[in-house]
């Protein structure tokens, strides 16, 4: 497998723009920014592997899971990662959102198959072999599974916009009338917010009180606050 960057002359000049003050205690401003890949179609969903010092992330149009290692060397990790279907006809097939659960798996949130599952193998010898974990709500697939985080008892929230459906909104095989954001608990037990038109992005603040998620529509951010009780 080969190495995914390509020489070029032009470097584009890169920098850090930062919209509140507090995020320099975080990132300094002395920090570079340097390009270490390129060529892909559209990226998303990294997650860092600290055992193996490398970082895995989507390749969602290309249907792939790329590795980049401490070497800068990017490395096809899986291929397919979200759909195993070969007659999918949309513009996003592959993985978003890549988690680690409490066990160190690696969890996968699949648009062309329009569920939740986790890696069947370890994540030094991966293997396109998925355990569905959220296949359906109530019996019907869900819409494309975006973006997760879990908390610390190991209780999944997750969104699921329509953007992975072929067309959206208006999918003939779209099967929920709403787009949730949901929370898969250890229990099994799925719970959900179906009030929001396109959840989109997911998080929980450090001190594990606060999830927000972001409402992205026709280039518009709104924010989403929940406090958990």
């Amino acid at each position: 497998m080969k190495n995914h960057k390509e020489k070029s002359d032009f470097q584009p000049a890169l920098s850090i723009e930062y919209f509140d003050e507090s995020a320099k205690k975080i990132i300094s401003p002395n920090t570079s920014v340097k390009k270490l890949a390129h060529g892909f179609s559209w990226t998303e969903g990294p997650v860092w592997i600290e055992q193996g010092n490398y970082l895995l992330f989507s390749d969602i149009p290309n249907n792939k899971v790329y590795k980049l290692n401490a070497q800068n060397d990017t490395i096809l990790y899986l291929n397919p990662s979200g759909c195993s279907a070969s007659n999918f006809t949309g513009k996003e097939s592959g993985s978003n959102g890549l988690l680690l659960n409490n066990f160190g798996e690696l969890v996968l949130l699949q648009h062309g198959d329009r569920m939740i599952s986790k890696m069947d193998a370890p994540l030094n010898n991966p293997s396109e072999n998925y355990i569905p974990l959220v296949p359906h709500y109530e019996n019907r697939k869900l819409n494309s599974p975006n973006d997760g985080v879990f908390d610390s008892l190991g209780n999944l929230y997750f969104t699921d916009p329509p953007y992975g459906l072929p067309n959206g909104l208006e999918d003939r095989k779209k099967e929920l009338p709403f787009q949730g954001v949901y929370c898969l608990l250890v229990s099994g037990e799925l719970l959900l917010d179906k009030d929001l038109k396109y959840p989109n992005g997911i998080g929980i603040s450090p001190d594990g009180r606060t999830l927000s998620s972001n409402i992205l529509y026709k280039k518009l951010i709104t924010d989403l606050i929940v406090i958990l009780l």
